[in-house]
């Protein structure tokens, strides 16, 4: 048996097989001369296979419409989610106003951690400050606090408007405005 003889009964079946008549495919190459059998190959192909697919086919344009609707599945799952924030947040009346509380809160805690560090120091040191001292120290400290307090209340007011209004599209304020 040749090499093409193995093949072709490895590849359409035993020398048994009646579906190609007679006495089997190895017979049939045989008598063919051998390499000329594999002509038959395209015909046995296009009977397993069917006919040529029709030139008329809608997969490419079925594709990309899935694609595109995969594309805006994704889009909705993403991206729609940040977009409505922003859009709650450049529409809110009260995120400045929550700034503002948030930036008061940042330099009282500030001005606590300070006052608190001033005091442990001065003990290690063994100093005591007495009433009329630590009274003139509450009371320069307390101005200090009030001053950053109101200062960072209307920079962040100012800052959370301005990036309001520039998520909403208007003009970008000017420099001074932010101060």
């Amino acid at each position: 048996m040749s090499f093409l003889d193995g093949l072709s009964s490895g590849l359409f079946g035993s020398d048994q097989d009646e579906r190609y008549g007679g006495g089997g495919r190895s017979e049939q190459l045989a008598k063919t001369g051998g390499l000329s059998g594999i002509q038959d190959f395209g015909h046995d192909m296009k009977r397993w296979f069917g006919k040529k697919k029709n030139t008329n086919s809608t997969v490419a344009s079925d594709t990309f419409a899935a694609l595109t609707r995969q594309q805006w599945a994704d889009f909705q799952r993403d991206i729609v989610p940040y977009e409505n924030k922003l859009i709650e947040f450049s529409n809110s009346t009260t995120a400045a106003v929550d700034s503002m509380k948030r930036g008061i809160e940042t330099v009282g805690s500030t001005f606590e951690r300070q006052a608190d560090a001033t005091t442990g120091r001065m003990r290690a040191l063994g100093l005591e400050l007495n009433a009329d001292e630590q009274q003139a120290a509450q009371r320069s400290t307390g101005l200090a606090q009030a001053t950053a307090e109101v200062h960072a209340a209307n920079s962040a007011g100012a800052q959370t408007r301005a990036l309001q209004q520039a998520l909403l599209g208007n003009p970008t304020p000017q420099a001074g405005d932010l101060r």
